[in-house]
Parts: structure tokens; C-alpha cells; sequence
């Protein structure tokens, strides 16, 4: 499978834009509203805020998407020690694409506190882009 794109929420911290930019490839932020369209295959990256909830723009973008039928691969970013990955963004991504009919092909949550675990991500990258 080939991913054409990255849908990404930059977080303050900056850590969703440095793993959103690694897969080198066209980045779509959500923030600008971007039409995915044309895109069947995209990655999502996105970071878990405050009590296990989706950052505000990302939320509202995902709220007014129509769209069907896309195949979508999610890393997620945040703290979680102490959290199982049914909790946070992921969690909330997966259950609103699959209102819309939108195939999961792969996730990850990932510990970015306080910095992130390149290694695990990096082996998730490579076996997502093998798929």
C-alpha cells in the first residue's frame, strides 16, 4: 500500500510535526483544512491532550468530514505510563473513521514524554510502509 499524504495536528511542543515530517512525504495540516480527497491512503498523527482528548482543530476537522471509504494508519503521541491505547486520540480517531467507513491498516501510541521513542516508532514506520 502507498500512503500519499500525513494529516497532522502540530502540537505546542512540536513533537506531531517532527514525526509527521520523518515519513517524507506531502503534509496536510488541519489547521489549514485541507481537502484529502484526492488522497485514498493517509497517516494521521496526532498527539493525546489533556484528559485523553483530541486537540481541538483536529477534533472539529474530523467532526465535518464526509468523506468514505479511505484507508487511514494512526500515530498517536502523548504520555502513557500508566495507559492502555484504548484510551485518547486513538481511541477517538478510530471510532469517528469508522462511522465514515474508513479501513484502519495499522496504529501505534507512542511515548513522547518527555521525549520520543524513536526506536519503536521508527520500526512501526518501517513495517507500515512495507504494507
Amino acid at each position: 500500500m502507498i500512503f500519499e499524504a500525513v494529516l497532522y495536528f502540530s502540537s505546542s511542543s512540536g513533537k506531531s510535526l517532527k514525526v509527521a515530517k520523518s515519513f517524507n512525504m506531502l503534509l496536510l495540516d488541519v489547521e489549514k483544512n485541507p481537502n484529502i480527497k484526492k488522497y485514498k491512503n493517509i497517516i494521521i498523527v496526532c498527539p493525546t491532550y489533556g484528559d485523553e482528548e483530541l486537540p481541538l482543530a483536529m477534533e472539529k476537522y474530523l467532526l465535518k468530514l464526509k468523506l468514505k471509504n479511505k484507508n487511514y494508519a494512526v500515530c498517536e503521541l502523548g504520555n502513557f505510563f500508566g495507559f492502555e491505547k484504548e484510551f485518547g486520540a486513538l481511541r477517538i480517531i478510530k471510532h469517528q473513521l469508522s462511522l465514515l467507513g474508513w479501513n484502519l491498516i495499522d496504529e501505534i501510541s507512542i511515548d513522547s514524554n518527555p521525549d520520543i521513542d524513536w526506536e519503536v516508532f521508527e520500526n512501526w514506520k518501517n513495517k507500515l510502509l512495507r504494507k
